[in-house]
């Protein structure tokens, strides 16, 4: 697996993502890199929404991870990565990463390495800002670097977005998440929650450069959450009124387990 891994990150193939749905990066650089890297030879594949393929676990996304991956080119390499580990529930894949946000279409194409070439778009945007069933794949992914599966996430979320078993946490229901709600993220004491379509760091998936403030930054929102109470006692009470009235559960979109 690791000989593959190492073949599919020196492969001249690339996903580009698009970012329909939120638009985290410019359509616009997105095509500017698919053009760049086809004129230099590579086999890309340009789609939608990445989060989206992850959520479901498209067949021909599993597909090109299992065979080793090679360049993704999307939103923040960390929140891609935690994608990736997702698809293939831990399963290690040799990627590499390049962030298109906050990217023009000539900076993207430096960024991945490729010589800039003029371009118009091929590829349609869908009219609506949603896949066509409505689901917007809003939903975390956990950076596994970071991760001590603590648990706090699977105690806090209403909606059984989370499970621990096995030692570790796992991100199971993705349809189930509210959308535009990062509010597990906030409260993991490891920073270790990703939301690959919000906008704040780092949340968003930047790389944390500062430990020390970013695990105080989370101490001080758990602190903030409960009154300075007890977070586990708060936590347990949290769940027992959800289960007490019922928590809501999101129309299957085939993005569960």
């Amino acid at each position: 697996m690791a000989a593959e891994a190492q073949r599919g990150a020196d492969a001249r193939r690339a996903v580009v993502c698009r970012c329909a749905w939120s638009r985290r990066v410019d359509p616009a650089a997105a095509d500017a890199v698919a053009a760049a890297a086809r004129a230099a030879g590579w086999t890309v594949r340009v789609i939608n929404d990445l989060c989206e393929a992850a959520a479901r676990r498209a067949e021909w996304w599993v597909e090109w991870l299992r065979e080793g991956g090679g360049l993704i080119v999307a939103c923040r390499p960390r929140a891609v990565r935690a994608l990736a580990a997702h698809t293939l529930e831990g399963a290690p894949v040799a990627v590499r990463c390049v962030d298109l946000v906050g990217a023009d279409p000539q900076e993207a194409a430096q960024r991945a390495g490729v010589d800039a070439v003029p371009t118009t778009s091929t590829e349609e945007l869908p009219a609506s800002d949603a896949p066509p069933d409505g689901w917007l794949p809003w939903f975390p992914v956990i950076d596994s670097a970071r991760c001590t599966a603590c648990g706090q996430c699977v105690e806090f979320c209403l909606f059984g977005v989370y499970e621990r078993r096995d030692g570790r946490v796992h991100v199971v229901r993705p349809a189930n998440c509210k959308p535009h709600c990062p509010a597990c993220a906030r409260i993991c004491p490891q920073v270790a929650i990703i939301f690959p379509k919000h906008t704040e760091p780092p949340f968003e998936g930047a790389e944390i450069t500062d430990e020390e403030t970013e695990r105080a930054r989370a101490l001080r929102r758990q602190l903030e959450w409960i009154g300075r109470g007890d977070l586990r006692a708060a936590l347990a009470e949290r769940r027992r009124l959800a289960a007490s009235r019922g928590a809501p559960s999101r129309p299957d979109t085939g993005a569960g387990p």
